[in-house]
């Protein structure tokens, strides 16, 4: 099997188990490997909750079944099963709407703005905006916003911030 139809057959069981468990998947990364590969699935709850690791043991059992008794993943392979935490990763572009005045970190497939930053393909900003073929991102040096055609981005996740206050915390 292809690595672009497991990676959809492994969606399609991710979200109907998802689903059945009153989550909502947020993604899926499949990376295949000679002796051992890895599928993370990232699970979200609607509305404001947090899904907890009881939810994801119980997805992770039921997916762990049906990708053996389907045999999409050949081979051993590592199942790991989260929320998508606070550094999320964004699968989709609109995933990112209601994230903009956030900090995000954007890799690109290509070196993108070759006359101001020449070979970079790494950025970290405020989201700007998210618009229908894309992102505009706020790279605080002062510049206009930079604009990412979504094609042309590899990854892109969310950065956290930590308040002052925890950073100065004694413990």
């Amino acid at each position: 099997m292809e690595n672009d139809d497991a990676q959809k057959q492994i969606e399609r069981i991710a979200r109907t188990m998802a689903s059945a468990f009153g989550l909502d998947l947020w993604g899926v990364q499949y990376k295949p490997s000679g002796k051992r590969g890895v599928v993370r699935v990232f699970l979200d709850k609607p509305g404001e909750g947090e899904v907890d690791v009881d939810e994801c043991a119980q997805v992770s059992r039921h997916m762990s079944v049906a990708l053996d008794a389907e045999d999409i993943v050949p081979g051993r392979y590592t199942l790991e099963v989260s929320s998508p935490g606070l550094e999320r990763l964004f699968f989709s572009l609109g995933q990112l709407a209601g994230y903009e005045g956030r900090k995000i970190a954007v890799v690109t497939k290509t070196p993108l703005f070759e006359a101001d930053f020449p070979g970079r393909k790494r950025f970290i900003g405020v989201l700007v905006e998210v618009v229908d073929s894309g992102i505009r991102l706020d790279p605080g040096d002062g510049g206009d916003p930079l604009e990412f055609p979504w094609t042309e981005i590899e990854t892109t996740r969310l950065v956290h911030e930590f308040d002052e206050k925890a950073k100065t915390a004694k413990k």
